[in-house]
């Protein structure tokens, strides 16, 4: 993933570490999504939510940045493996 050369003395190589973290972010983010739909389950069944608003709109957010960043991230990894 890192070309040839890796390392930070590099533009490609900085690129390419802000790409990675970006990739690793928008996995976490899915991830944080993937487990809160259970507990929100839980909550809504027993009763302890009632208006179902905030979760979709933490849900819809937490999408939306992981698909963000899952994109800029496929951008700058493109970007930084270009040869120069």
């Amino acid at each position: 993933m890192f070309g040839e050369k890796p390392g930070f003395s590099t533009p490609s190589g900085k690129l390419l570490s802000i790409a990675l973290g970006l990739l690793l972010f928008a996995t976490l983010c899915n991830l944080v999504s993937a487990f809160s739909i259970p507990s929100w389950k839980y909550r809504v069944r027993t009763g302890l939510i009632t208006n179902s608003t905030r979760m979709r709109i933490e849900l819809r957010i937490n999408g939306w940045l992981a698909v963000i960043c899952f994109v800029c991230g496929l951008t700058l990894w493109f970007i930084g493996n270009m040869p120069a």
